[in-house]
């Protein structure tokens, strides 16, 4: 029971860290206005900072739309799990009974029954190993993604150094790309160590059949 419930508590972890990166998320359509901003103020001068624009513009709507796919992913796991949590106390029920004394009569209801409750747990298991998998992958784009932040904060100094104003903006919204980088990798590798937790209590599941 102990690993079932730290497998559910994992799933849950996992959604919610997605859930709360989502929100961090929509500070960088802002970075975007910003620099949209500016663009127009900045005249003909202004086409370096179109690019940052949908630089920005373009990475926010890939992280947007993988988290919403890890969102996905992440209503499978919370019912997979609990479902997972459901038949493990099944399991610990019918352990019991057995220990406790099947009578004679019953014992082949009783193993088929048993035998159906396990069928049913190692299916679930496999389905929320599937989506534990998909969501390794959904982490890897993210991944891939916040790599792409650092060069825009690079374009925004060469940009700072070709037009020569407004330097103290474009500098600030450096600063909060950066700020968001560490985030965003921050997040990455902390749903990373959650879903190798969950990982790691199906291991120990399946090594209890």
């Amino acid at each position: 029971m102990r690993r079932t419930t730290a497998l559910y508590r994992s799933c849950m972890n996992l959604a919610t860290e997605g859930s709360l990166l989502a929100l961090e998320n929509e500070g960088m359509k802002r970075l975007g206005l910003n620099a949209q901003v500016m663009a127009v103020h900045t005249g003909q001068s202004g086409g370096s900072l179109e690019v940052i624009v949908a630089e920005i513009s373009r990475l926010s709507t890939a992280i947007r739309e993988t988290l919403g796919e890890l969102a996905t992913s992440a209503l499978v796991l919370n019912d997979k799990s609990v479902r997972i949590l459901h038949l493990s106390h099944l399991r610990t029920s019918y352990a019991a009974g057995w220990k406790a004394g099947i009578a004679e009569a019953n014992l082949e209801r009783y193993h088929k029954t048993y035998g159906r409750t396990r069928e049913r747990l190692s299916s679930h298991l496999s389905e929320l190993e599937r989506q534990l998998l998909q969501a390794g992958r959904l982490l890897d784009d993210l991944t891939r993604i916040a790599q792409q932040i650092p060069p825009i904060s690079s374009l925004i100094r060469i940009v700072v150094a070709e037009i020569r104003m407004k330097t103290e903006e474009l500098l600030g919204t450096v600063a909060d790309l950066t700020n968001f980088h560490q985030l965003l990798e921050g997040k990455i590798e902390r749903m990373r160590e959650v879903r190798r937790h969950a990982q790691a209590r199906i291991d120990e599941l399946r090594e209890e059949k």
